[in-house]
């Protein structure tokens, strides 16, 4: 998301703005319905995490998001013991062995 294009929108289309103020309300949601410690698993596009991302650590759906999510990549955040953590990043470390395996596959014998 470049910075300045957040109010941006195609006709009828919601803007990157609208995009992360809806994404903070669903989480938000998400979060009172589960006041007690649990485990929460959110599976989004990379665009739709950076806003919600930024809103847990900056508490508002206006913070400008500048994190990077990468396709099938983790990010933990961890609420409910003083400020927002965030425990892993981005981390694909999980599709290491599939690359490998595709790495292989295209070999010739």
């Amino acid at each position: 998301i470049r910075r300045g294009t957040e109010h941006a929108s195609w006709p009828d289309g919601e803007s990157r703005r609208q995009l992360g103020e809806r994404a903070a309300h669903v989480i938000d949601d998400i979060v009172a319905r589960h006041p007690e410690p649990c485990t929460i698993a959110v599976v989004s596009h990379g665009g739709t995490l950076r806003w919600v991302v930024a809103h847990l650590m900056a508490g508002t759906p206006l913070a400008h998001p500048d994190h990077r999510f990468d396709n099938c990549a983790v990010t933990e955040v961890v609420l409910g013991h003083g400020a927002p953590l965030i425990a892993c990043a981005n981390d694909a470390t999980h599709l290491a062995e599939i690359e490998q395996e595709e790495a292989y596959a295209d070999q010739d014998p």
